[in-house]
């Protein structure tokens, strides 16, 4: 009994021991998984391979081989929607995803081209589909001055394009769109943004597309920024997530200092366009613009007998004109120490294009017309009315018109200009020394012989008795004047009277001796004298 009784004993310790070491046991293997993480690799849902990593330390990427594909990358997620990090240690399991793409894509016979405040129509698609359901340049897309925003096909599916590119500039690159409020197209579009370009990389910084509030998807803190940095490590192009997009959704921004011309190259891989690879280099380095304004019109206001719409046969008035680097081309001005660029333009009835009643909200025939930044390719409308900024058309008539645009508000104003006596002018005590104003103290001139001839008629006060009159004195005079083309706007030319004395054509003001009330005439038929007074009252 007593045997039995000390086996039973030893027995009952020997399975409390095993016990206690299988518990411990598991104790210690659990201490040391905490210590690892496994890393699986994946192609798709195939397992590529799995390995223990120590928590702590990285891993290094390797190129995986699969029949008929090129390996691309490495990326964190099954969705490819962002880049594996190798620089960030290992912390737990972590799945890593290859992404490949074919070695012999289908052909690419899409249409590339640029859209963006760097290009020559901006955000608008410059292709279209035919009537055989092909796709070709839209009217828009075969205006001279968009040809060089289209890119080359080099064979191959290979694309280039050359573009001049300022810091104030955005775009990306797109084909075979239609619709710029939707983004629709076929099942061949495609777009690509910042996160094609080679060498890009997310980064701190501020994100260009984050203008402090929500957006629908994103608050400001949350959205994302990327850069593109050249071989010696400078900043050239940046971007942001400004919508629930991916980075090649992601537009282009050139960064401080980076101006130059730049040649873009790409190889297609139709379907796939989140993967292609954007090659860019420098081609030319510029200066930095003293100024990001460059301001020209584009709209109706050419009637040239070229210039007919080839996809619909309309014109000439018809086709809206964008052609920087025509001879008819209007540029603004700037006017200097001011944020306003002006600019002068002469329409005549013909140049009415056959929609403008229909699209002009005051139903009459006119022109259409918007300020353009030759810079940047951004334009310029208007709210409804002159001053009032805005996207809208904005539309003028028969006539002379001053054309502003102020950098400060963005709005483009206008008005006719017409003729008016200006001078040393004197309303109570407040004095307008050759400026058009008020027309109490600025005579609008009219005509009766269908512009021949202009005429109206001034009171002349004694102004010389003013301080900043007295250079009158000089030529025994009490009030001068002179004939302005213009408006309030602007004046788009002076006429003055012929000095006697002088062998050119030179002009001088009008000056009056005495005090009284005049008519003045201006003959625009005469050249050497072209302005003339009449005694009378």
């Amino acid at each position: 009994m007593r045997v039995k009784k000390w086996l039973s004993c030893m027995l009952a310790f020997v399975m409390l021991f095993a016990v206690a070491m299988n518990v411990a046991g598991c104790g210690d293997n659990s201490g040391n998984s905490s210590d690892t993480a496994t890393v699986t690799w994946y192609d798709g849902r195939k397992e590529l391979k799995s390995e223990e990593v120590t928590k702590g330390s990285k891993v290094t990427e390797w190129t995986p081989e699969k029949d008929g594909s090129e390996f691309f990358g490495w990326y964190a997620d099954a969705a490819y929607g962002s880049a594996f990090n190798f620089d960030e240690p290992i912390e737990e399991d972590t799945d890593i995803f290859a992404r490949f793409r074919s070695a012999t894509p289908d052909e690419d016979n899409r249409m590339w081209y640029v859209i963006g405040s760097v290009a020559g129509e901006n955000w608008d698609f410059l292709t279209e589909l035919n009537d055989d359901g092909e796709w070709v340049k839209s009217a828009r897309g075969q205006v001279a001055s968009n040809q060089k925003y289209f890119f080359t096909n080099e064979g191959n599916n290979v694309f280039s394009v050359t573009l001049t590119l300022r810091p104030n500039c955005k775009f990306q690159f797109v084909t075979n769109l239609t619709d710029p409020a939707t983004w629709d197209g076929d099942e061949g579009k495609g777009r690509m943004g910042l996160g094609n370009l080679k060498g890009f990389e997310y980064a701190e910084g501020i994100n260009p597309e984050a203008d402090g509030g929500l957006d629908g998807y994103h608050a400001l803190e949350d959205k994302m920024y990327g850069e593109v940095k050249d071989e010696n490590g400078n900043v050239v192009f940046n971007g942001g997530q400004g919508y629930d997009v991916a980075t090649y959704c992601w537009n282009i921004y050139p960064a401080t200092g980076s101006d130059g011309v730049y040649e873009f190259k790409f190889k297609s891989y139709p379907g796939d366009e989140a993967i292609n690879v954007v090659e860019w280099k420098c081609i030319e380095k510029l200066d930095p613009l003293e100024s990001f304004y460059d301001m020209y019109l584009t709209g109706s206001y050419h009637n040239s007998a070229d210039d007919v719409n080839p996809s619909t046969n309309t014109g000439p008035a018809d086709v809206w004109d964008d052609d920087p680097e025509a001879d008819w081309c209007v540029h603004f001005t700037k006017v200097e120490g001011t944020t306003i660029h002006r600019a002068f333009i002469t329409i005549t009835e013909d140049m009415y294009p056959t929609w403008s009643a229909t699209e002009n909200p005051a139903g009459v025939s006119a022109v259409a017309f918007k300020a353009k930044n030759l810079i940047d390719g951004n334009d310029y409308g208007c709210g409804g009315s002159s001053g009032v900024p805005g996207s809208a058309n904005c539309w003028i008539t028969a006539g002379t018109w001053c054309i502003t645009f102020d950098e400060a508000t963005s709005a483009v104003s206008w008005e006719k200009c017409d003729y008016y006596v200006i001078g040393t002018f004197m309303a109570g005590t407040r004095y307008y020394n050759f400026t058009v104003a008020d027309p109490i103290v600025t005579p609008t001139m009219t005509s009766s012989d269908n512009g021949k001839t202009y005429t109206a008629t001034v009171n002349v006060p004694d102004v010389a008795v003013a301080e900043p009159y007295n250079w009158l004195w000089d030529h025994n005079a009490v009030f001068a004047v002179e004939v302005a083309h213009g408006c309030e706007l602007g004046v788009m030319e002076t006429f003055g009277v012929h000095a006697e004395d002088s062998e050119t054509a030179e002009e001088d003001y009008l000056y009056f001796e005495t005090v009284g009330t005049y008519k003045v005439l201006r003959k625009r038929l005469r050249q050497l004298f072209p302005f003339h007074h009449e005694y009378g009252r």
